[in-house]
């Protein structure tokens, strides 16, 4: 069986993470002699508006996290639409692993699925996700945190900066 990756894509989200997610999952890699993800994007709304001003008809809707192993959430808009929060919410509770890229964390966190979690976020971000989210254990200086279930990345950016700085 194909693992299911599905990527949630709601108004404003960014559109360099959905781009990663669809070089990672979504491109066929037969070179490899295996069977690679069956990677899905679903709007919250259909069509969704991207960060940058174009619009994207994503093929599905929410209704395809219901049987997802895995949901992405890009960096998105740091109130997602409530219907977001509640399929998050639902997908983690069966036991979907969650990975959010950058700001996407703001909605995990919303879900509550970052409660009692390490987690990180786009480094512009981190204090705010700290503030708002009492709850999470939130990390300043990581690019990931890997917590079994619940995956967050913080964003280029800084790892780039840090490596910058090392020389």
């Amino acid at each position: 069986m194909v693992h299911r990756v599905v990527t949630v894509l709601s108004p404003g989200v960014n559109a360099f993470d959905l781009a990663v997610a669809c070089e990672v999952f979504g491109l066929r890699r037969p070179e490899l002699g295996v069977e690679w993800y069956d990677h899905r994007l679903a709007g919250v709304v259909r069509p969704v508006v991207v960060n940058g001003g174009f619009t994207l008809d994503p093929p599905f809707g929410l209704e395809a996290i219901e049987d997802a192993d895995t949901v992405l959430v890009p960096a998105c808009p740091h109130v997602p639409p409530t219907t977001m929060v509640e399929a998050l919410r639902a997908a983690y509770e069966r036991g979907a692993r969650m990975v959010s890229f950058c700001g996407g964390a703001f909605a995990l966190a919303m879900a509550g699925i970052l409660d009692g979690r390490r987690a990180t976020t786009h480094w512009m971000d981190i204090d705010d996700l700290a503030r708002r989210f009492p709850k999470v254990r939130v990390e300043t200086d990581v690019l990931y945190v890997d917590e079994d279930q619940v995956l967050t990345s913080e964003g280029l950016r800084r790892a780039r900066l840090r490596t910058e700085s090392t020389g």
